[in-house]
């Protein structure tokens, strides 16, 4: 006997302006790598 699941929505990002990303160490919650996107 199966269940069926629900597939989880799609999520859309819309990457239309300069934004900032990080790449943080879990553990000592310091960021590794910033960076900024102002073109795609």
């Amino acid at each position: 006997n199966a269940a069926l699941v629900d597939p989880e929505p799609v999520k859309v990002v819309h990457l239309d302006r300069p934004f900032l990303y990080m790449i943080i160490d879990c553990k000592t919650n310091m960021p590794i790598f910033i960076g900024t996107a102002m073109e795609i």
